[in-house]
C-alpha cells in the first residue's frame, strides 16, 4: 500500500498547491479530461493556472487502486471540496502516475462531476455510451451465431457468467458457459448459418451494472433438413 500512499499524498498536494507542486508533480504532459474539455496538455501550461486558494474543505475517500506494472499506477477516488466562491463540488477522479527517476509523476487525471451543473447531462452521455456498448456485444453475439462460431460467442460472456437456457441442463455455472465443445455440438446440429434477429430491445444502466432484454427470432435448417423457426 506504500505506492497508494505516495499517490494519494500527491493529490492531496495537487488540491491545495500552486503552480510548484504542479511542476513537481506533473510528467512532461498529460492527458486530462473533464466534462467542459479533454486533451493532452504540457505541465507548463497547467502549473500556469494553478490556484492554491481555488479549494479547501477537501475530503478525499480512495475507491480504487490498481498497479499493473512496477512504472505505471492508477488511483480512483471520491473528492469532495469547496470552490473559493462557496459552490460545494464532489466528483469521481482517477489519476494515472508513471515511475521516473525522479519519482512518480502524473501523466492522466480524470474528474466526472457527480452533482451540480453538468454532471446530469455528463452521467446521461456516459449512460448513452454504455449502451451503445451493450447493443455492440448483442450485435456481436448474433453474429457469433450466424457463424456458428462457438469461441466467439463464448469470448463475449463475463468470467464469472451463469446461463439459464431452455436446453438441458437448463443452467450452466462459468466452468461450463465458457466450455465451447457443448455449444460448438449444437452449431453443428444445423447446416448453413443460424439468423437470429432481436426485437424490442431494451437497455438499462446504472452506474457499472446492468440488464437487457428483447424478444429473439431465430431461424434456421438443421442437418435432417427440418426448417427451424422460433
Amino acid at each position: 500500500m506504500a505506492v497508494r500512499d505516495d499517490l494519494l499524498a500527491i493529490e492531496r498536494r495537487l488540491w491545495s498547491g500552486g503552480p510548484s507542486e504542479y511542476r513537481g508533480s506533473l510528467d512532461t504532459q498529460c492527458l486530462i479530461a473533464f466534462t467542459e474539455m479533454a486533451g493532452v496538455t504540457g505541465r507548463e501550461d497547467i502549473a500556469a493556472q494553478a490556484d492554491p486558494e481555488r479549494w479547501r474543505d477537501v475530503d478525499i475517500k480512495v475507491e480504487g487502486f490498481l498497479q499493473p506494472t512496477e512504472a505505471i499506477a492508477i488511483l480512483t477516488y471520491r473528492a469532495r471540496a469547496t470552490h473559493t466562491d462557496g459552490i460545494p463540488y464532489e466528483a469521481r477522479v482517477s489519476s494515472g502516475y508513471v515511475k521516473r527517476s525522479g519519482g512518480w509523476k502524473l501523466m492522466f487525471h480524470q474528474q466526472m462531476r457527480l452533482h451540480g451543473p453538468g454532471a446530469a447531462a455528463a452521467r446521461k452521455r456516459s449512460m448513452s455510451r454504455a449502451e451503445d456498448q451493450i447493443r455492440g456485444v448483442l450485435d456481436d453475439f448474433a453474429l457469433a451465431l450466424r457463424d456458428k462460431n462457438a469461441a466467439a460467442a463464448i469470448a463475449l460472456l463475463a468470467d464469472d457468467a451463469v446461463v439459464f437456457d431452455l436446453a438441458p441442463p437448463l443452467a450452466m455455472g462459468p466452468g461450463d458457459t465458457h466450455d465451447p465443445a457443448p455449444l460448438q455440438q449444437w452449431f453443428d446440429t444445423w447446416q448453413g448459418p443460424l439468423a437470429s434477429e432481436g426485437r424490442d430491445l431494451d437497455v438499462e444502466v446504472s452506474g457499472d451494472v446492468a440488464y437487457a432484454y428483447c424478444l429473439r427470432h431465430l431461424t434456421g435448417t438443421k442437418r435432417d433438413g427440418k426448417d427451424v423457426d422460433l
